[in-house]
């Protein structure tokens, strides 16, 4: 049992240790910053991507859209 009881004591040591050398937690705009969407970070590239897809022509969509009766 004197084992088990060592393992916990160094166990909880290490967390202290870690829990006092850890960095101070980033404030919560720096952390919506990061999670920013492309699409606002670069908002020339999401137009230009959107007026990419929509130069892409559509017919292929349409007969895709009726599949033939023969095949199952």
């Amino acid at each position: 049992m004197k084992k088990a009881l060592d393992i916990e004591n160094l166990l909880q040591w290490r967390r202290q240790r870690a829990e006092a050398e850890a960095p101070p937690a980033p404030p919560g705009a720096h952390l919506l910053k990061l999670v920013q969407p492309w699409w606002e970070k670069w908002p020339d590239r999401f137009a230009a991507s959107a007026r990419r897809l929509a130069a892409i022509q559509l017919s292929y969509g349409y007969a895709m859209s009726h599949p033939h009766q023969g095949h199952n």
